[in-house]
């Protein structure tokens, strides 16, 4: 999923896509009445267990759940704002 973030070669999906996405934000920002807000969250599934990358210190099975309207999610999953691609690469 990382691959190696630093080799546009070898770049994995999750890279390639915040790249992406902030390209994007940067070409829209040239209009004044777009507004950009970017938060990220990283977790692992494995074993039917998820955990949270972002939290070390939640080690517990984070229960997935699902929103009448706004679909599924996880509980208590840590959410990060970002404002560039360099940042989250970092």
């Amino acid at each position: 999923m990382m691959g190696k973030p630093n080799d546009p070669q070898e770049m994995g999906l999750i890279p390639r896509l915040c790249r992406d996405l902030f390209r994007r934000v940067e070409e829209d920002s040239q209009n004044a009445n777009m507004k950009y807000s970017v938060e990220v969250s990283y977790m692992e599934i494995y074993c039917e267990k998820v955990r949270d990358l972002l939290s070390p210190k939640n080690t517990d099975n984070l229960r997935v759940r699902e929103h009448p309207l706004l679909g599924p999610y996880v509980d208590n999953l840590e959410r990060m704002a970002v404002c560039s691609y360099e940042v989250w690469a970092d």
